[in-house]
């Protein structure tokens, strides 16, 4: 007979993040050497987009972030996917206004990001002011973005 074992404690998810200090990120952009994290988006609040080359949902909520990028010039929006390096740079990026970088495994689990697309809202003091996965993520971010302002 096969038993089943059942685990009690709840998953941690994205929304655990909030009104924490931010985790460091670790990334590197794909065209250029060397490590990118919070400090260079400093006095800034941050959108981290946790995403993938394979996603639907990340396809349909990236749009709009660039667009937000775009239409915000003090809101800083990074996408970023653990991605091997390859694949990354196999896929095109048609979004300039939102630079894609590889991430670690580590800083995603840091992050909570077990889905795609993930999004988290940074202040200006790095402290979570949102963080939540899928598509429906883009109005929780929305709502946040608004408080921020």
């Amino acid at each position: 007979m096969l038993w089943l074992g059942l685990v009690s404690a709840a998953a941690a998810s994205p929304d655990d993040l909030v009104g924490g200090a931010a985790p460091p990120i670790r990334a590197r952009a794909l065209d250029a050497p060397g490590e990118i994290g919070l400090d260079a988006y400093a006095g800034r609040p941050v959108v981290l987009a946790f995403v993938a080359t394979w996603c639907q949902s990340c396809r349909r909520v990236v749009p709009a972030l660039d667009t937000l990028a775009a239409e915000s010039s003090d809101v800083a929006v990074i996408a970023l996917s653990h991605e091997p390096r390859r694949r990354l740079q196999e896929h095109p990026w048609p979004h300039p206004h939102v630079p894609l970088l590889q991430c670690t495994g580590r800083t995603a689990v840091q992050y909570e990001a077990s889905a795609v697309p993930t999004l988290v809202l940074l202040d200006r003091e790095r402290r979570v002011r949102f963080a939540g996965s899928g598509a429906s993520a883009l109005r929780g971010l929305r709502r946040a973005l608004t408080g921020l302002r």
